[in-house]
C-alpha cells in the first residue's frame, strides 16, 4: 500500500500552509526517472518523443548563420 497522500490530500496541507507561512510545504511527488532500463521509466514505447524534425531544424539554422558569417566576411574582406 503506497504512503503517499492523496492529490486532495496535498492540496488541502499546501493551502494550509500557504496560510500558515512557517509550516514546512509536503514533499512533491517524486519525477520520472531518468534510467537506462525500459522497465524503470515511466514513459512507454509508444510515447518516446520524436525529435528529427528538431534536429533537422537546429541544422538549417545553424547553416544559415554560417552562411551570413561566411557572406559579412567576404564583404568586409572586399572594403
Amino acid at each position: 500500500m503506497s504512503t503517499e497522500p492523496s492529490r486532495s490530500e496535498l492540496l488541502r496541507l499546501r493551502e494550509e500552509a500557504y496560510l500558515d507561512p512557517y509550516r514546512p510545504l509536503p514533499p512533491a511527488p517524486v519525477p520520472a526517472t531518468g534510467s537506462d532500463d525500459p522497465d524503470t521509466i515511466d514513459m512507454g514505447q509508444e510515447e518516446e518523443p520524436n525529435i528529427i524534425g528538431t534536429i533537422f531544424l537546429s541544422t538549417i539554422f545553424l547553416m544559415i548563420i554560417a552562411a551570413i558569417w561566411i557572406v559579412m566576411y567576404i564583404l568586409l574582406l572586399e572594403r
